[in-house]
């Protein structure tokens, strides 16, 4: 059988490995795709730049639209990331008929569906493994373990960068310190802003969710909060509590409903669903899976990164080559819950004038339906864990709490999973 041939939009972190991975463990990657995967090109932005691996007779150009249509290329792999620039190209790629692999979150949550028709329209693939997870197999598990089960819930930590910014905060970092430490080691962009704002997150969940329940989602139906607010006072409190915080994304089926969210979670880290997720360290990322059939299926790895990243890429190379069939991109019309359905539980700290007022704080939230699981009192706060109530009731619950004589404020408020 002729060798699948190869061509490579940038070759950055990610890119870099890629190509490692295809020179270096050529006779490995032959073996499991039954053919030989040849690099036949690579296009950057910056052709004089000095790269991590040697290409050798590898062509690199700076011409991505020459390079997706040469007659050379089986199949188009873009790791340069953007959307303005990179959907033209895989546009291209596809009606020409050769298969995409694309580790580009922002791009799918975004254009998936539309892409997935194009490739089915032109007899070839696209193939987005490494745009969840990193090396983390969550979509494989989503798509093929578990889809002969209704699924209820996924719930993951799918953002590295957060989650080891969060862990650094715990230690008792500044959330400024926490960006540029995590900027220095390579796991931050200049511009933070979609890790630390939920939206690489967010992007994530609803890739997951289009997948799982085959509806068409994208990141604009994900309520979304990151963790620029999260003060390391309130992970301290967590630790306290036996609990930590994490940015956690959370899709919900639930009556017709799917609930989209992204927000910094108190989770316990022993006696819950999730307390593997709560156990997370580093740039690690994981998801649990709850479905009508089977329990709780938890899956964790490495998240951010260009080699975890780079084996789900290949894995997606591997899979084309071998003939397995891509994912069914979800098509179908889907009720987006709102504020009034979307359920969670909360942790209040609240600035008081009286920590004896603690049962009565506890009693107005129980008569506006928010069910008091846990309150801990200090010299001038009180935290407040409450089990779950819909955001809608919570949030009128916490307006009438702000009014009460001993309460000053309500100076930090998260969601929370429970001790159940």
């Amino acid at each position: 059988m002729t060798a699948l041939r190869i061509g490579l939009i940038g070759l950055g972190t990610v890119g870099t490995e890629v190509a490692r991975g295809l020179i270096e463990d050529a006779p490995l990657l032959a073996g499991r795709a039954g053919r030989a995967l040849r690099l036949a090109g690579v296009a950057v932005r910056d052709t004089g730049r000095r790269r991590g691996v040697d290409l050798g007779d590898v062509v690199v150009s700076g011409d991505a639209v020459m390079l997706v249509e040469a007659q050379s290329v089986d199949v188009v792999v873009e790791v340069m990331g953007g959307v303005a620039t990179t959907l033209p190209l895989l546009r291209r790629a596809l009606t020409a008929g050769k298969s995409v692999v694309t580790a580009n979150k922002q791009l799918i949550a975004a254009h998936g569906q539309e892409l997935h028709l194009l490739a089915r329209a032109h007899g070839c693939q696209l193939r987005f493994s490494a745009a969840v997870g990193g090396g983390t197999p969550i979509l494989e598990l989503l798509t093929g373990s578990l889809r002969g089960d209704p699924l209820t819930e996924i719930a993951g930590v799918l953002n590295g960068t957060t989650n080891l910014m969060l862990e650094m905060m715990a230690e008792g970092m500044s959330f400024r310190d926490a960006v540029a430490d995590a900027q220095a080691r390579g796991f931050a962009e200049t511009d933070p802003s979609e890790d630390v704002d939920g939206l690489d997150a967010a992007a994530k969940i609803a890739i997951c969710a289009a997948l799982a329940w085959h509806c068409a989602v994208d990141r604009d139906n994900v309520a979304t909060i990151g963790i620029r607010e999260v003060d390391p006072v309130d992970l301290a409190h967590a630790a306290a509590l036996g609990c930590t915080v994490k940015l956690l994304a959370r899709a919900v089926s639930a009556e017709g409903t799917l609930a989209l969210t992204v927000a910094p979670t108190v989770i316990p880290l022993s006696g819950n669903t999730l307390s593997a997720l709560a156990q997370l360290g580093g740039a690690g990322n994981g998801v649990v899976v709850l479905s009508k059939r089977n329990g709780p299926v938890t899956v964790l790895g490495s998240g951010a990164g260009g080699r975890p990243t780079s084996s789900a890429v290949l894995s997606d190379v591997v899979a084309i080559a071998s003939g397995e069939p891509m994912a069914q991109w979800g098509a179908d019309a889907v009720i987006h819950a709102s504020a009034e359905e979307r359920e969670s539980g909360a942790y209040l700290r609240l600035q008081v004038s009286d920590p004896g007022a603690a049962d009565v704080i506890a009693q107005q939230l129980e008569d506006r339906g928010v069910s008091v699981e846990a309150t801990v009192s200090g010299v001038d706060e009180l935290v407040v864990l409450t089990r779950p109530a819909t955001e809608a009731v919570l949030d009128r619950a916490v307006e009438t709490i702000e009014t009460l004589p001993a309460v000053v404020a309500v100076a930090a408020r998260l969601a929370y999973v429970g001790a159940g």
